[in-house]
């Protein structure tokens, strides 16, 4: 009976060991598209919309600064500056 149970331990860490290397991969994943996703606003961008629809149209500019890390957006047609973010 020691061996039975021995076998089912190392197949439930075996299966637990699979689920956790496919969430890291997962989140790895995710990461990736992330950073490409905010790559992508090194330029900034500006756009003209509003939170809610009783508020006028506004300029928000997103942006990411590869220096800081930051990514976000911003009132305005300018993104702050890398000493401001």
């Amino acid at each position: 009976m020691l061996c039975n149970l021995s076998k089912h331990n190392t197949t439930y860490t075996i299966q637990i060991q699979t689920l956790i290397d496919r969430g890291l991969n997962l989140f790895g994943m995710i990461r990736q598209f992330a950073d490409e996703y905010a790559h992508s606003y090194e330029v900034p961008k500006t756009i003209r919309s509003q939170m809610m629809k009783n508020e006028p149209l506004t300029d928000y500019t997103i942006y990411y600064d590869p220096t800081t890390r930051a990514f976000g957006f911003t009132t305005g047609t300018s993104a702050p500056s890398s000493d401001n973010v």
